[in-house]
C-alpha cells in the first residue's frame, strides 16, 4: 500500500478504513490494475468516497438543511403562520397545565396543618 493511498484513507472514517481498503484493493485487482496505476486509482477512489462525508462530519449538512427549511417556510407564509400558531398554542397550554398541576399537587397548601 503506497503512502498516497494511506493518506487518502485518513479522510475515510476510522471505522470504515479497513473495509474500504480491502474493497478497493480487491476491485483494483479484479479490474486488472496493477502497480502504481492501481495505487493511484485506489487513492482516488478513497478520496471520492471520503469527500462527501466531510460535510456530514463538520456540520455543513445541518446548516444546509436549516437554510433550506427557512427558504421553504418563507415561500409558504400561510403554512408558516399555522406552524407558529400551533407551536404557540401548544407551548401555552403546556405552561398553563404545568402551572396548575404544580400548584395543586406538588406544593403544600399555604395553611398550617394543611394535611388535615
Amino acid at each position: 500500500m503506497s503512502w498516497l493511498f494511506r493518506v487518502a484513507l485518513r479522510f475515510v472514517p476510522e471505522s470504515w478504513r479497513d473495509a474500504v481498503r480491502v474493497d478497493l484493493e480487491e476491485e483494483a485487482r479484479l479490474t486488472g490494475r496493477s502497480g502504481a496505476r492501481a495505487e493511484l486509482w485506489c487513492a482516488w477512489q478513497a478520496l471520492r468516497l471520503a469527500m462527501p462525508l466531510q460535510g456530514t462530519l463538520n456540520g455543513d449538512v445541518l446548516m444546509s438543511d436549516l437554510r433550506h427549511a427557512l427558504r421553504s417556510l418563507l415561500r409558504a407564509p400561510w403554512f408558516t403562520l399555522g406552524a407558529i400558531l400551533t407551536f404557540a398554542i401548544g407551548i401555552g397550554v403546556n405552561v398553563a397545565v404545568f402551572a396548575a398541576v404544580d400548584r395543586m399537587l406538588f406544593r403544600a397548601l399555604p395553611y398550617a396543618n394543611a394535611d388535615r
